[in-house]
C-alpha cells in the first residue's frame, strides 16, 4: 500500500531518526530502536483472512503499525 507521493515525508522522518549515523548497522539500530520506542503492533485476527497491512502515511500519523 505504498503510495510513491508520500516517500518524501517517509525520507524525512528517516533522515530525522538516524542523524549522524555513518554505518548501515548504527542507522537500522536507530530506526529500530525509534521504533520500538514510538509505535505499537495493533491486530485484529480473523480467521485465515490474513493481515492486510496499513499505508506507510497512516502508520506515521497514527504511531499504530
Amino acid at each position: 500500500k505504498f503510495n510513491p507521493q508520500d516517500k518524501a515525508q517517509i525520507d524525512q522522518l528517516a533522515q530525522e531518526i538516524i542523524g549522524e549515523a555513518k554505518s548501515d548497522f548504527e542507522k537500522v539500530e536507530k530506526i529500530y530502536n525509534y521504533t520500538q520506542r514510538n509505535y505499537r503492533y495493533v491486530a485484529i485476527d480473523i480467521d485465515d483472512s490474513g493481515i492486510i497491512p496499513h499505508n506507510p502515511k497512516d502508520i506515521i500519523k497514527n504511531k499504530k503499525i
